[in-house]
């Protein structure tokens, strides 16, 4: 499973979808990544829906997971 997700990782994301997953990863709500990223609170959501559903992960904690999985966080450890 986990070469499914790198796979389906690396190129699948935008650019901004990776750094609204970065910033889920470090600990930020959805109206925190929104000013970081300056865009709206619905617009930060939006990304992160997106990202979770071209990595096929249930909630927040499992995209972090599948980011990790993907090699789009770096290294776990």
């Amino acid at each position: 499973m986990t070469d499914r997700v790198a796979e389906i990782g690396r190129g699948a994301l935008s650019p901004r979808q990776v750094e609204a997953l970065r910033l889920v990863a470090e600990g930020h709500t959805d109206e925190e990544i929104a000013v970081l990223m300056r865009i709206s609170e619905t617009t930060a959501r939006a990304r992160l829906l997106e990202a979770r559903l071209k990595l096929d992960a249930r909630n927040r904690a499992h995209l972090v997971a599948r980011g990790y999985q993907a090699g789009l966080l770096g290294s776990a450890g």
